[in-house]
């Protein structure tokens, strides 16, 4: 016989047909003597396996509700449990935690108010190996305090008279007379173009190579930040150790930025951001108004304008450490 709903075979005794649970009893079962199957087997049964099909499908997705509801459950009331027993445990430990800040506030109060007391140091007993050690150190002190003061006897250094030029070199006295000589001035190149300017990226500064987008940098402002760069360089050399570029690139909202490969870190890009660097007003009026909100250290106003590549060349200094 043959479930009328999905057209499987099933056996006399079978009140549920075990393929699609389709309830047998009800209906007269369908054999092979059947006339309708007679005439035309396969075109019944083929119509009852067109009947299967979207029946199966359908249950399938049911079946998946089903459990996609289910899981989402187990998953709210899991979270649900996680929040009450932390809430719980926030009011059973946030008394205990009052109480020890108020205990800490009235035991300094107690102490601002009684002052301190030398008793106290009176009372500390130290062992003998403690003692030593103690004498140790303030015989170091003093051999160190002794050394300085030496020191400075050799060589005269009064603080109070000491000169500093432009390369924070400080003016010793001279060995003969003792009286302080002045360092040599150091002569500023002048560079009043833009090409000058290049030039002096490459050939005195270190660069690799000018990007062709430095271009874009106003003109003024690249020659400031040339001197700038010149001046640091002459101090420190990092950038004639270095195999990289300068250019004018984005990086995000960076003024300027340094880029490094992790194989190399001495193998250094510098870029100033053409969206302030192409206007020097503009440069200038966000490097003040970072200053001014505390999110980059103060500076004096006619330092503005050079302000990012001082920094980016403290980073360039970093990295070759």
């Amino acid at each position: 016989m043959y479930c009328p709903n999905c057209g499987r075979e099933y056996e006399n005794n079978q009140n549920f047909c075990r393929f699609c649970g389709y309830k047998l009893q009800e209906y007269q079962p369908i054999t092979a003597e059947s006339p309708s199957l007679n005439t035309q087997p396969m075109e019944n049964i083929n119509q009852y396996q067109n009947y299967q099909q979207p029946y199966q499908e359908q249950n399938a997705q049911v079946a998946y509700q089903q459990v996609e509801n289910q899981y989402q459950q187990q998953v709210e009331q899991q979270y649900q449990q996680v929040e009450n027993q932390y809430q719980q445990e926030r009011h059973e430990v946030q008394p205990a935690v009052e109480q020890e800040n108020q205990d800490v506030q009235q035991e300094e109060e107690q102490e601002v108010a009684q002052g301190f007391d030398m008793s106290k140091l009176t009372n500390i007993k130290l062992t003998t190996k403690q003692k030593i050690l103690v004498a140790i150190v303030a015989i170091l002190l003093a051999c160190f305090a002794g050394l300085l003061w030496s020191i400075n006897v050799e060589t005269q250094i009064i603080p109070s008279e000491t000169e500093y030029n432009d390369n924070f070199e400080m003016n010793v006295p001279s060995d003969d007379d003792r009286e302080y000589t002045k360092a040599p001035e150091k002569q500023e190149e002048q560079i009043a173009t833009r090409a000058e300017a290049y030039k002096m990226l490459t050939d005195k500064i270190g660069f690799n190579g000018i990007e062709p987008s430095l271009d874009r940098v106003d003109e003024k402002l690249i020659i400031e930040n040339t001197k700038q760069l010149e001046a640091l360089e002459s101090r420190f050399g990092i950038i004639k150790r270095s195999r990289g570029t300068i250019s004018s690139t984005s990086g995000g909202s960076a003024v300027a930025y340094v880029s490094s490969k992790t194989t190399n870190p001495l193998d250094q890009n510098l870029s100033l951001s053409p969206r302030y660097y192409a206007n020097r007003e503009s440069l200038i009026s966000e490097q003040k108004r970072e200053c001014l909100n505390g999110w980059s250290m103060p500076a004096r106003s006619e330092y503005y304008s050079v302000y990012s590549v001082t920094h980016e060349y403290g980073h360039m200094l970093h990295n070759s450490l």
